[in-house]
């Protein structure tokens, strides 16, 4: 990368704790709001689709994983809704959501 994060790297590993402790908050910043806000993702989506100039796409956009054709769909629907005047942005939240797409989880 460059030297700065090397210099941050090789501080943080000197010793495990620190190491451990960096990883610790890194990660909950990171994922806070998932862990305790994703069961409402749909109050927020409901209320971001009252914006009427937002459209909400992408992975970052949706707060999920698409991969990146997903990703392109979920904003050609958002350019289709915008050309047509459609207000709704219910086929741009449906982007990958089929079933038969996700990979069956291994018990």
């Amino acid at each position: 990368m460059n030297i700065e994060y090397d210099y941050i790297r090789d501080f943080l590993k000197e010793t495990p704790e620190r190491w451990n402790t960096f990883k610790y908050w890194y990660w909950w910043k990171k994922y806070h709001n998932y862990i305790f806000t994703y069961d409402r993702i749909d109050e927020l989506r409901d209320w971001l689709d009252r914006i009427g100039n937002l459209y909400c796409v992408g992975r970052n956009g949706q707060h999920r994983y698409n991969n990146i054709d997903h990703s392109m769909c979920t904003s050609f629907e958002a350019v289709k809704n915008i050309l047509s005047g459609e207000k709704s942005r219910k086929n741009i939240w449906s982007v990958n959501t089929e079933k038969e797409y996700h990979e069956a989880g291994k018990a």
